[in-house]
Order: C-alpha cells, then sequence, then structure tokens
C-alpha cells in the first residue's frame, strides 16, 4: 500500500510493508502511479536492478533513481515489482525484477524529473518509506 503525499511544489510518496523490501516495492508502485495509470500497462518487460548502499536510505535513493533513469532513457513503464534485500559484507544489496512495457500510446499523467533526499526516510520499525520526487 501506499499514498501520495502533498508536498510544496514537489510531489511524495508514502509506501507501507512488514520489510524494507516490501515498503520499496510500494514506494516504486507509487512513483509509477504518478507516472501512468498502473491498469493499463502490461508486464511484457522484464528488468533486473541492483544497487547497494550502507542503509536503507541509500539504497531507495539508488533504486527509485534507477527505475526513473530506465524510464527515461529506454521508454518504459513499470507496474510490477519484486525487490530483495540482503546484506553481504557490511553493505546492504538490493535486487530487484521490475516488469512493465514500452511506452508506446500511454497517456504519462506527470513527469518526474528526479528523486530527493529531503525527507528520504525508511522506518522500519513502524513499517513505513517517504521519498519526496522533483516534479
Amino acid at each position: 500500500m501506499y499514498e501520495i503525499i502533498e508536498h510544496t511544489a514537489d510531489v511524495g510518496i508514502k509506501g507501507y510493508g512488514k520489510t524494507p523490501a516490501e515498503i520499496l516495492q510500494e514506494m516504486s508502485r507509487g512513483m509509477f502511479s504518478l507516472i501512468v495509470d498502473l491498469n493499463t500497462v502490461r508486464q511484457e518487460i522484464e528488468e533486473k536492478i541492483e544497487v547497494r548502499g550502507e542503509n536503507y536510505e541509500e539504497l531507495a535513493f539508488a533504486y527509485l533513481s534507477e527505475l526513473l533513469f530506465l524510464h527515461d532513457t529506454a521508454r518504459l513503464v513499470f507496474s510490477g515489482f519484486d525487490v530483495n534485500i540482503e546484506k553481504e559484507d557490511g553493505i546492504f544489496v538490493l535486487r530487484a525484477r521490475v516488469r512493465g512495457e514500452k511506452i508506446k500510446a500511454h497517456e504519462l499523467k506527470l513527469l518526474v524529473k528526479g528523486i530527493t533526499y529531503h525527507m528520504l526516510e525508511i522506518n522500519e520499525s513502524q513499517g513505513y518509506g517517504t521519498v519526496i520526487l522533483d516534479v
């Protein structure tokens, strides 16, 4: 589950889950719900993403930025997100499989320009994460 957060000139996402991986899945779902109607996105193409970070916030920033990069450069939109997080040699490693399709005739709703560190938080104990997107 996710919700959209109003923010002065930008927009935020609050994702909920039992684990940091679930929280990040919901944050990515929320981000793409701002870009396109998720119900219209077929899961024809699968991309694999791997990012590393010293904490969950670094993972969130890197993961969401990579999704946005794929959206911008490969002209893809996503509606399926499977995220796994492990700790290897003291560093968090996020591996994700994301599914979607080429933009084609999709009506894009909002142009997301970037991910910000402003208010970026993954609160594992309370089961939520927040991120502000530059639009």
